[in-house]
């Protein structure tokens, strides 16, 4: 099977952004969704040329997440850490609530997503709407 390396599908940052708006959650890279174990050595190759490496992967995510959601939330609400499991490095990234919503950022566009139970659910203008009043009700 030919695995496409996580940060070329870029469903990392919806995850984290659907994450910091609703409960907060884990994001486990290297991990299959079934949870067998992948590790992260086709990430590493591709996600930093310079260095293809633990380091370089951290640098890459670290910066699209901080160009594409918001640097204010890397300082905050996420933490991305390394464990090695059945000899495969997996990358965790533990995200937890943000008191303010998080926008992924897309050509022009700022997308709002949220996380229902195991699904990351992008909502539409009215949706959002909605989910601020429901959420921000005193």
């Amino acid at each position: 099977m030919v695995r496409i390396p996580t940060l070329e599908r870029g469903n990392e940052k919806k995850t984290i952004v659907a994450f910091l708006n609703s409960k907060g959650g884990t994001l486990l890279i290297g991990v299959e969704d079934d949870g067998s174990l992948y590790g992260m050595e086709n990430d590493f190759g591709v996600a930093n040329t310079k260095s293809q490496n633990q380091d370089g992967f951290l640098l890459t995510l670290t910066n699209a997440i901080n160009d594409n959601i918001g640097a204010i939330f890397t300082e905050k609400n996420i933490r991305v850490y390394f464990e090695n499991l059945e000899d495969k490095k997996i990358c965790i990234v533990k995200v937890t609530p943000s008191e303010k919503p998080a926008f992924l950022k897309k050509e022009r566009k700022r997308l709002f997503f949220i996380r229902t139970n195991n699904e990351t659910r992008e909502l539409d203008t009215q949706e959002f709407l909605e989910y601020l009043g429901v959420n921000n009700a005193p």
